[in-house]
């Protein structure tokens, strides 16, 4: 399998959220697939945990404003938050990394750090729609976007490490079968993974239709579509393999897989930021441009919901993996 066919492509996109968020990103993932996976370095990984806290504590300073000129309502997570994962998983006894970090272990800090990025690109959204009339509404959005760019940046890297480690594990610690009765968390059925994954690609597909219409609803501003509404090449990919394993009656799926393809539809949420911005600009007096906002809105929080709970199978899936290979070591 080419482990990074997905993160071959740039694209060229009409904003500099778009443009910053993918493009810089896929180039240093597309360089960095062509290596050899290697074990983790933590002095790499904990630079970008540094960057992700940063991002964090900066964006809990746009609470109070964005309550008062986006309304934004009580915030359920902050860099706190962050911070607790990350001495709870990453560190030992709070303050030590460890030389060995499991993968499983890196992708509970990503969840955080994923829905952390999530309430601050909610709280975005909700500034974008006052931007023309409330001069507060416009200096939220104008000092938060760098933040959550940055944010999403640092956790782009953090994924990409995490994923290697994965792999890094599956490729130097030999898998067994299905042999898995004894084991705290069980393998997970390959159906059920087939189930998310193709939920993943309805909500990828729902988000093209989307990108789509704002595209070409004339309320809305401006911004060329081209390369922007792709086909879910890696989750096809995983959907075909699945549908020949549960023929098969064979279950057992590397987890890595499963985050590869997770990792590029995380790519296709972001890329409903660019028709939210444009028609969310002008939601407030046109009622076409509020209507696609609206759809653009629902096709993200679908996207999202999906990708949840394909992710929590991938962590599920990783975390066996994991306990196989101690399992044998005790053995």
């Amino acid at each position: 399998m080419n482990s990074c066919a997905a993160f071959r492509s740039t694209r060229s996109f009409s904003t500099v959220t778009v443009v910053f968020l993918l493009t810089s990103t896929i180039l240093a993932l597309s360089t960095r697939c062509h290596a050899q996976v290697t074990k983790l370095n933590t002095d790499d990984l904990m630079d970008i945990v540094f960057d992700m806290k940063k991002a964090a504590s900066t964006a809990d300073k746009f609470a109070a404003d964005g309550s008062k000129y986006c309304h934004w309502g009580l915030v359920s997570l902050d860099a706190s938050d962050l911070d607790l994962v990350v001495s709870r998983f990453l560190l030992n006894r709070g303050s030590v990394v460890p030389a060995d970090i499991s993968a499983s272990k890196m992708w509970h800090v990503d969840f955080i750090a994923g829905d952390l990025i999530n309430q601050l690109e909610m709280g975005l959204q909700e500034c974008n729609v006052g931007v023309r009339i409330n001069s507060g509404a416009r200096d939220v959005a104008v000092a938060s976007k760098p933040v959550l760019l940055k944010f999403i940046d640092a956790r782009q890297r953090f994924d990409r490490l995490a994923y290697e480690q994965t792999a890094w594990q599956e490729r130097k610690r030999a898998m067994p079968g299905d042999g898995d009765e004894n084991l705290r968390v069980p393998a997970v059925d390959a159906s059920d993974i087939l189930g998310a994954s193709l939920e993943v690609r309805e909500a990828w597909e729902s988000a093209n239709k989307a990108i789509l219409k704002a595209a070409t609803t004339k309320e809305c501003s401006r911004f060329d579509s081209s390369g922007l509404a792709e086909e879910p090449v890696e989750m096809n990919k995983l959907i075909d393999r699945l549908s020949r394993l549960t023929r098969a009656g064979s279950y057992n799926l590397p987890a890595a897989d499963m985050w590869l393809a997770a990792m590029t539809a995380e790519n296709q949420k972001f890329t409903l930021l660019l028709p939210l911005e444009a028609c969310a600009y002008y939601s407030l007096d046109k009622k076409k441009a509020a209507k696609v906002a609206t759809e653009s809105l629902d096709s993200y929080h679908r996207l999202r919901a999906a990708l949840a709970k394909f992710n929590a199978l991938a962590l599920k899936q990783t975390e066996w993996e994991e306990q196989v290979v101690q399992k044998q070591t005790i053995i």
